[in-house]
Order: C-alpha cells, then structure tokens, then sequence
C-alpha cells in the first residue's frame, strides 16, 4: 500500500477529486473536509490510500502536519483552474510537504477544467516544469482528464518510505547483536 496525500487550497475540488478516482463517480456537494480521511484505489499491482486533507494545513499545528505528512509516497497538489491564488500556492504546498517528507513523488492536477479559467494551460505547464512534476488538466464533473491521472497514478515508479523505514528498522535491529 502506498500513501498519497491530495493537497492544495481550501475549495481546490480535492475531495470531488478523490471520490471520482476512487468511484469513478461526481458527487455534487461534498462538505468541507474538517480532518483528514482516506480512500483507498486498488489497481492491478498496488494499492493507492488517498489522503484528503484540509487545505488550511498552515493553521494547524506544526506537530499534527508532521504526523499527516510523514511517510508520504505520492503527493497530488491540487490546484482549481479558476483560482488564480490557488496556483500561486503550489510552491508553498511543496515546499510545506518537503519539511516533512523527501522520497514522495509529486504531481500537479489543476481541478475544475469544466469551468471557466483564470489559470492558463501555458501557466501550469511552466510550473510544473519548472517544479520537474507531470501535470495533469482534469475536470471531477465531466471526467476529462481522469483516466490519465489515474494511469499516471497506477504506472509511476514510487520509491515507497514505508519499504524504506522497514528495511531501517530490520538493519538496526541486526547490527544491535546480543550481549
């Protein structure tokens, strides 16, 4: 199994996001997200825990944040195409994950396709590729863009912290000994 937290602002369409690659179904009106949960996304070969999280992470406790964002494998920052302020935050999103955690793979979702936009296709790309991210341009209402999120999400290499932390735990404990 593998951890993936859905990131981004509040209002980005993270958990629409979550129930359409975990159902394959748009639920209309999904309540704010007061804590976090998971769904979990079985393919063929893995299976993916998606995190839902607040998206006001930065007025939680630093300690509770820790404890969310260790051992992340998978992190999908979220951003809603509509919202210019929402693609302004990627930067911080990332870097935020980065104090925490150092072996996820990243990638880049602007949410909300369907709409009208006041992010630009040219101004997700240049970050993304400026980041060294995929970008994926999905709308959760309509579908667009979701089969290729989740084939990126089934197919990429992920270098697992949680495989990592057991082969730790394993080694420490065999240099320990007896006596």
């Amino acid at each position: 199994k593998y951890k993936a937290i859905v990131i981004g602002d509040s209002n980005a369409g993270k958990s629409t996001l979550i129930q359409r690659i975990t159902t394959g179904k748009f639920v209309e009106d999904i309540p704010e997200t007061v804590g976090t949960e998971f769904f979990s996304k079985r393919f063929d070969n893995r299976v993916i825990n998606l995190w839902d999280t607040l998206g006001q992470e930065k007025f939680v406790s630093k300690t509770l944040v820790a404890q969310f964002y260790r051992k992340t494998d998978i992190a999908i920052i979220v951003v809603n195409l509509n919202d210019q302020s929402s693609y302004q935050n990627v930067t911080f999103w990332k870097n935020e994950l980065e104090k925490y955690s150092q072996k996820q793979a990243f990638v880049l979702v602007g949410t909300k396709h369907d709409l009208t936009q006041e992010v630009t296709n040219e101004a997700m790309s240049e970050m993304a590729n400026a980041l060294g991210i995929q970008f994926f341009k999905v709308s959760s209402k309509t579908g667009h863009g979701i089969d290729d999120l989740v084939k990126h999400l089934e197919t990429m290499k992920i270098e697992s912290t949680q495989e990592e932390s057991v082969v730790k735990k394993n080694t420490q404990q065999q240099q320990k000994g007896c006596c």
